[in-house]
Formats: C-alpha cells, sequence, structure tokens
C-alpha cells in the first residue's frame, strides 16, 4: 500500500492511498504518479509543501516531478 499523508498537530491523516499487488517492496514512479499528480491538485493554494519518501521511492524521475512542482523534499537515501 502507498499512501500520502498530510501532518497536523504531530500526525500522519491519510489523504490518498492505493493498494498494489506485487510481490517487491520498490513501487515504480508511474504507480505513484497519480497520487502525486492528486496531491497537487488539493495543495495548489498551499504553496509551502515538503515531501517525505522512504528509501523505496527515490528515484530520478519523482527528484525531477518535485522540482518542476516546487516542492520541497526529504528522501532517504542509502549512504
Amino acid at each position: 500500500m502507498i499512501h500520502l499523508c498530510v501532518i497536523c498537530c504531530g500526525r500522519a491523516v491519510p489523504l490518498f492511498w492505493r493498494v498494489l499487488e506485487q510481490c517487491s517492496a520498490t513501487v515504480k514512479f508511474r504507480e505513484y504518479k497519480p497520487l502525486l499528480r492528486k496531491a497537487r491538485w488539493f495543495v495548489t493554494y498551499h504553496p509551502d509543501v515538503m515531501l517525505l519518501a522512504d528509501l523505496r521511492f527515490a528515484n530520478h524521475n519523482l527528484i525531477s516531478w518535485l522540482q518542476a512542482s516546487g516542492w520541497h523534499y526529504c528522501l532517504r537515501l542509502r549512504a
């Protein structure tokens, strides 16, 4: 399951989610890009957005998308 949450009072509140049927824990960008697009529309009037993502989501496509969207990001990467 992949989900996008907003942080409110120190709690993660689910905003959008999707259940995937696959064996790998790594998620391809094309699988979660629609969620990011919905979230971008949802936060249109909130320009200061930060995406926190786990190691499994870090890739060049995501970073390019985030930079084009003007979002801040913090991605957990391998050393």
